[in-house]
Parts: C-alpha cells; sequence; structure tokens
C-alpha cells in the first residue's frame, strides 16, 4: 500500500480509530486509515479510497446525494480491480470448491473473505454473461445465412451488382466485407 500510494503521490496515515477517507485537491492527496483494524481491512479501504484521488474531482460533500452514490459505487468497483486484479487472479489455480477458493484468494491478496467472495463472484458473473454472448451470436449467425452471398438468389445478386455500380458511377466507394 505504501509503495502503490507513494507512486501515485498520495501521503497514508495510519491512525487509531481514524474517520477513514482521502482528501485531495489539484496538489496533494491524503488517505487516513484505521490502523486498530486487521491489515486485510485496512488494505480493504486503502483500495476504496485510493479510487477517489485518483478517479474523482470536487469535494464529495459538495456534490449532490446522486453523484456522491456514484462515486462510492464507482470506488467499490475500483477496490475490486485493484485489489485482485484479474490478469493475476487467472494465474492461480484454484481448489475446486468456492468457499475453499474464496479463503484462498482471500489469503493470496491479503483481503478479507468478504472481498474476495464479492470477486470472484463478479468474474464468474463476466465469464458466464461472455458464455451467453457468444451463444446468443452463434444463434443470431445461424438465423442469418441468408446474409452469406452463395445463398442468395439470382435476383438479389444481380440488385446488389446494380447497386455497387451506381455508387462507383457517384464516386462513392465500396467496401465488401
Amino acid at each position: 500500500m505504501d509503495v502503490l500510494a507513494h507512486s501515485f503521490g498520495i501521503d497514508l496515515f495510519y491512525l487509531p480509530n481514524a474517520k477513514e477517507e482521502a482528501i485531495w485537491n489539484d496538489d496533494n492527496a491524503a488517505i487516513f486509515l484505521n490502523s486498530n483494524k486487521s491489515i486485510e481491512e485496512i488494505r480493504e479501504v486503502f483500495f476504496h479510497e485510493l479510487c477517489h484521488p485518483l478517479r474523482h474531482a470536487g469535494d464529495q460533500l459538495m456534490l449532490p446525494r446522486i453523484f456522491r452514490e456514484l462515486q462510492e459505487t464507482q470506488a467499490n468497483q475500483f477496490q475490486l480491480y485493484a485489489a485482485m486484479p484479474f490478469f493475476m487472479v487467472k494465474e492461480i489455480k484454484l481448489p475446486p470448491y468456492k468457499n475453499e477458493a474464496i479463503g484462498f484468494l482471500a489469503q493470496q491478496f491479503g483481503v478479507t473473505t468478504r472481498l474476495a467472495k464479492r470477486r470472484l463472484e463478479q468474474i464468474e458473473r463476466r465469464i458466464y454473461e461472455a458464455r451467453l454472448h457468444k451463444e446468443f451470436v452463434s444463434v443470431l449467425q445461424s438465423q442469418y445465412s441468408k446474409a452469406d452471398p452463395a445463398n442468395w438468389s439470382d435476383e438479389t445478386k444481380k440488385l446488389f451488382r446494380l447497386a455497387i455500380q451506381r455508387k462507383l458511377q457517384k464516386g462513392q466507394g465500396v467496401v465488401i466485407r
């Protein structure tokens, strides 16, 4: 955390019972962390608070409630990616059972099991969504085999050649994929 904060020019303060927050302006940034918490909890808060000076501008207290909520949602998402980057997670051979995998990830990344569970479930959702999308595209492509010029009627081919001819006469280019 110290190296990461230093690389972004952010000062870290570990204080007993500190109000966990980030304070920043155009020139300086600081993150306050509660030193009474476990290191896993501190890391979780750190990655959340790190988002604010990196991605947000202005004083949150002056923003309308809806914008504050948006910034907090963004910080919660950033926290997942920053604390457990996918390029690192995918290199790990996970235990076969989800609860074991959650505990293993929490230990490997030094985060709470709550955060590890959220990140693992997010990754699982993304993988599932990618598979659904691939299946959907496949279904759509199979329904539209008529788009293949080999399946066109002679009349369709004639109209297509005519359309290309007219575009060329008007000096317009034609891109055929």
